[in-house]
């Protein structure tokens, strides 16, 4: 379904503030339906959000790694919320 609502070979980023204020963001590509950042590789938004807040030790889980995420439209970084709600048709 990720595929469906970006495309394949998009760019997906998730970030987050650490506790000292720096900002921590992981940049992956999905290609079909598999994220890849670096080595790793991640068959959902939750495994990679949860990936992502376990390197930095954090010790938070994400309501909706669908509104955490977001992938590069012209230029512009767009939650993928808003690309999955945008495919929705009635």
């Amino acid at each position: 379904m990720l595929s469906k609502c970006v495309g394949r070979m998009k760019d997906i980023r998730h970030w987050f503030y650490l506790p000292n204020g720096d900002k921590s963001i992981w940049h992956a590509v999905l290609i079909d339906e598999t994220i890849v950042y670096k080595h790793l590789k991640f068959d959902t938004l939750d495994a990679f959000v949860a990936a992502h807040y376990e390197a930095e030790e954090m010790d938070f889980v994400s309501n909706d790694p669908w509104e955490d995420c977001d992938t590069n439209v012209y230029g512009e970084w767009k939650p993928l919320s808003v690309m999955r709600d945008s495919r929705i048709r009635p």
